[in-house]
């Protein structure tokens, strides 16, 4: 076991699984210094909290070769911008990462302080070349959160695939819709691209047409 590489575990709607036995499972993880692809399926998992989060990140500070990340948290509601903070913190370490899946749908406490976090260690994954990032739903994300997403994104010129789904997240508005298409739009790498605005109400169908309109890449799917 100790030489393993690739691990997908899903533990969907799981609804007595606890943050201590996310600990337990962590403390598996530690032996697994081989692992290069993880995918993690904690779908509706109530009771999980920031300290699951918090305890998986321990992982990721010591094993750094993973190089495809799949995780995903939606529905569990208690998640707040501490655990996504400290994800971020663990993802400053992996520098072979090239494929990254967050997803964190209707975790609804998640606000901009969460997503600048994640910005941040974005900028320092070198080989970065996929990122999946699902925020719907995540009702206190507004503008100013998705600037500098943008901004971040700017400066990666190793990606070659995005998918950023923001369905209902209701802060969002035209302005914020823009400066992220006029990033994207920029990257000359990028072979495609998923952008999910649906019921996002502050964002126009005239701003998605331009969006649509701005994108050159071969594969462009804007909701």
């Amino acid at each position: 076991m100790k030489h393993l590489r690739q691990l997908s575990i899903k533990f969907e709607g799981c609804s007595s699984l606890s943050d201590n036995g996310i600990d337990k499972l962590r403390r598996h993880l530690a032996k697994l210094f081989e692992m290069k692809k993880l995918s993690l399926n904690f779908f509706e998992c109530k009771r999980i909290t920031d300290k699951s989060l918090q305890n998986i990140s321990k992982y990721f500070n010591k094993n750094r070769n993973i190089s495809n990340l799949s995780l995903y948290f939606s529905w569990c509601k208690s998640i707040t911008d501490t655990g996504i903070e400290s994800l971020s913190h663990s993802l400053t370490h992996m520098k072979k990462l090239q494929h990254l899946l967050l997803d964190f749908q209707c975790c609804n406490k998640i606000t901009d302080t969460g997503l600048n976090s994640l910005s941040a260690a974005l900028l320092t994954l070198p080989n970065l070349k996929c990122l999946s990032l699902d925020l719907s739903s995540c009702h206190h994300l507004t503008d100013s959160g998705i600037e500098k997403f943008s901004a971040a994104l700017s400066k990666i010129q190793t990606l070659k695939l995005i998918s950023f789904v923001l369905w209902r997240c209701k802060e969002i508005t035209d302005a914020g819709a823009d400066t992220l298409g006029n990033v994207l739009s920029s990257l000359t790498n990028l072979d495609g691209l998923k952008l999910n605005l649906f019921a996002c109400p502050k964002v126009s169908s005239k701003e998605k047409t331009k969006l649509r309109q701005l994108m050159h890449m071969p594969f462009v799917e804007i909701i």
